[in-house]
């Protein structure tokens, strides 16, 4: 964000492949100057945000240094991220959540009542015990509420 003007934008998904998880992530950066950028409408449907560009707001760098620059930020994060001490840092901040009764909501729509217990290594997936006892791995876009006392 630029003041109240969208710079960037990120998108995962992620989709099971075998008897794993994979995801794609997507980032877009408004490098140059486009013709909607003083337009709330883009092909006439209305943007969340008024959009910007780097250019906009003074960094007039050429479309690879700006990938190159993005790249090595993400070895960098994707270094950390390999660090098991980032999960314990999870785990850490975690304080009120782990171990409190949540309802999960699933992509199709289906609620389960359970407790977050962990976050597993490789890729952060959080650990759910069901209210039967049974232990999920949950990714995705999965959503999780406190329960109500």
């Amino acid at each position: 964000m630029s003041g109240r003007r969208k710079l960037a934008g990120v998108l995962v998904e992620s989709a099971p492949l075998g008897d794993r998880l994979r995801a794609v992530i997507g980032v877009g950066v408004n490098v140059q100057p486009f013709a909607t950028s003083t337009s709330s409408t883009l092909q006439g449907q209305p943007l969340q945000r008024t959009p910007i560009s780097l250019f906009e707001t003074g960094v007039r760098r050429p479309p690879p240094q700006v990938l190159k620059a993005i790249l090595e930020a993400w070895a960098t994060l994707s270094d950390r991220w390999k660090d098991p001490s980032l999960i314990d840092e999870a785990r850490r901040a975690g304080g009120g959540f782990f171990g409190v009764p949540h309802t999960l909501r699933r992509p199709d729509g289906s609620i389960l009542w359970g407790v977050p217990l962990d976050l597993a290594i490789p890729g952060g997936v959080l650990v759910f015990q069901t209210e039967s006892g049974e232990s999920l791995q949950v990714t995705g876009a999965h959503s999780l509420e406190p329960q109500e006392s």
